[in-house]
């Protein structure tokens, strides 16, 4: 059953039509907006030619830490996005990049272009700052966005995000249109309410971390919607992504 449709009638004009489930409680604003984003598809560009994107953590222990997850990851933005994939060439190339590793944990980047050329390069893993200070970027990000579900290369809506090192921070927190935190520029935010470890809620508009699908899956984390006054009151704040793992954070007071 299609959902929306776009009618194309003889005398050459298009109707589209959208709407939404109103209730004694609903948002007009909401709804409204709720409409707009249902129609942007009309007046959406077409995606820009990126490249997908894979940062993998590998050591001599461990040998490449998520893969399962990150191939995962690769093999639906390529459905999604319609690019060429062979995964079978991908695990080949995978390893056999490990032959110019050595024996020092490395930060692997892993890309495929629209035809399915597959480019790895690494370099050695460097230490990171613990505590990360974060500061949260008060801009809105554009949610709505498809490339913001997506890892790629270059991250388009990161483009003309100022240094976080500007403000005296490691890292910035984003926020979507309405007001609710997403993720950082480079890993997935978790945050401690009571007993219980939460992570935003895809819907916020973020990507889905590789370390974030598995510690979801494995009932570490639950995904939820969280505010500003949710992170403001946290009892812990926390960072994680692939490479780096989970790291211990702290939320400053400046904003940009």
């Amino acid at each position: 059953m299609a959902i929306r449709t776009a009618r194309l009638a003889k005398n050459s004009t298009v109707s589209y039509g959208v709407g939404g489930g109103i209730v004694w409680d609903s948002d007009p604003v909401q709804e409204a907006q709720e409409c707009i984003d249902k129609s942007r598809v009309l007046a959406q560009p077409p995606l820009p030619d990126v490249a997908l994107l894979e940062t993998l953590r590998w050591s001599p222990a461990e040998g490449y830490w998520l893969l399962s997850e990150h191939l995962q990851r690769l093999a639906e933005s390529a459905l999604f996005l319609n690019y060429v994939i062979d995964q079978q060439q991908v695990l080949v190339d995978l390893k056999r990049a490990i032959n110019g590793f050595g024996q020092h944990p490395q930060r692997v980047r892993l890309t495929l272009t629209k035809q399915g050329k597959v480019e790895i390069s690494h370099q050695p893993l460097r230490p990171s700052p613990i505590p990360v200070k974060l500061v949260l970027y008060d801009k809105p990000m554009l949610d709505s966005d498809p490339l913001r579900f997506h890892k790629s290369d270059p991250r388009p809506w990161l483009s003309e995000v100022a240094d976080p090192a500007s403000v005296g921070a490691d890292d910035w927190l984003f926020i979507n249109s309405r007001g609710e935190i997403t993720e950082s520029t480079i890993a997935n935010l978790v945050i401690r309410i009571g007993s219980h470890w939460i992570t935003p809620a895809l819907g916020s508009g973020l990507l889905a971390g590789t370390y974030r699908r598995r510690l979801i899956r494995t009932g570490v984390l639950t995904e939820q919607v969280i505010t500003q006054p949710m992170l403001q009151t946290a009892a812990e704040i926390g960072l994680i992504n692939s490479v780096r793992g989970w790291r211990q954070a702290i939320l400053l007071k400046t904003t940009h």
